[in-house]
């Protein structure tokens, strides 16, 4: 291990006064701190997967069971929306109305269209 000088900031606490290690020992330490923090994530893991058995063994939970509460859930795909304006420069250009408005007719707005010149016919009479 290490030998680390210290130095105390609240009585009866050490702190490491890092700035007086050389390179070589900072890099060592840090290689102690990390093996040190994987061995603490372990015991815990270790720990919450004991206490995860022991309940569902109380329980009378199955592996199952257990995992499909665990699971995500799936979720609902969107529906794509039809489009309801379309740019008469480049047709690929579209919106559905959803959304923040897209550059191409953001810009054409603020150059004085409006957007009644973009809507598709089709899609004019919403039948709801």
């Amino acid at each position: 291990m290490l030998q680390t000088p210290q130095t105390t900031a609240m009585p009866g606490t050490p702190v490491l006064a890092v700035d007086r290690f050389t390179l070589g020992e900072l890099r060592k330490l840090q290689a102690d701190v990390e093996e040190a923090i994987e061995g603490q994530r372990d015991a815990a893991r270790k720990e919450a997967l004991g206490a995860i058995a022991r309940l569902a063994n109380e329980a009378e939970l199955t592996l199952d069971e257990v995992m499909a509460h665990l699971a995500p859930k799936p979720r609902r795909k969107r529906s794509t929306l039809p489009p309801k304006y379309r740019d008469p420069s480049n047709p690929a250009n579209t919106w559905a109305g959803r959304g923040k408005r897209p550059k191409w007719l953001a810009e054409k707005l603020a150059a004085g269209a409006r957007i009644e010149d973009f809507a598709i016919p089709e899609a004019r009479h919403d039948p709801s």
